[in-house]
């Protein structure tokens, strides 16, 4: 888990350096979209990012046959996280006479079960199904709260175009695009 923290060079093809690789915004796997109030950080998720993320978190390794179990189980998925976080506290987007409690209540309410009608996927000109939503507050602990969302694709090595229209901040068309080069050129992870 260090090797994702450190500066210096790193092996793309071990899945700490696969994972530091997706992460680096620099290679086009990660997106940050800025509006007015919000930030929001879009991370592609292939199914091997997700193994590698949730297999190192669980060992600190991965094992070749958990690795081919759970790329087995995530095939034909893929996933986007998407963090947000206020620009600053001063420009906030909830009227002046809403309290804490109001604003946390409408929050959870909106992110927690109605923003996955507000997310898209499209590549080649269809829209792709929906699979997986999750919403994760951060309860004031940390300054983002995170989205994960996952649709059903047959090949993700196509360009995917996500598009969230935030209702909650009135930001509408929060829009990140993966190339088909930028997906093709990702790296093979050697176990």
């Amino acid at each position: 888990m260090l090797l994702l923290s450190c500066g210096g060079s790193y092996d793309h093809n071990s899945p700490a350096g696969f994972i530091r690789y997706m992460e680096d915004p620099a290679n086009g796997c990660c997106r940050t979209v800025e509006t007015n109030a919000m930030i929001y950080k879009i991370q592609l998720a292939t199914p091997q990012y997700m193994a590698c993320r949730e297999l190192i978190n669980k060992t600190g390794s991965i094992d070749a046959e958990l690795w081919k179990k759970r790329l087995a189980e995530l095939d034909g998925t893929v996933f986007f996280i998407v963090k947000m976080a206020r620009k600053n506290k001063e420009n906030t987007t909830e009227g002046t006479s809403m309290t804490d409690q109001e604003h946390a209540a409408q929050m959870e309410a909106y992110y927690g079960q109605l923003a996955a009608a507000d997310f898209s996927l499209i590549q080649n000109g269809s829209e792709l199904q929906k699979l997986a939503y999750h919403f994760e507050n951060n309860y004031g602990l940390s300054p983002e709260n995170t989205i994960i969302i996952g649709f059903s694709v047959k090949n993700v090595q196509k360009d995917l175009s996500l598009t969230f229209n935030d209702r909650y901040t009135h930001t509408p068309a929060i829009k990140a695009e993966f190339s088909q080069s930028t997906i093709s050129q990702l790296p093979n992870i050697q176990l």
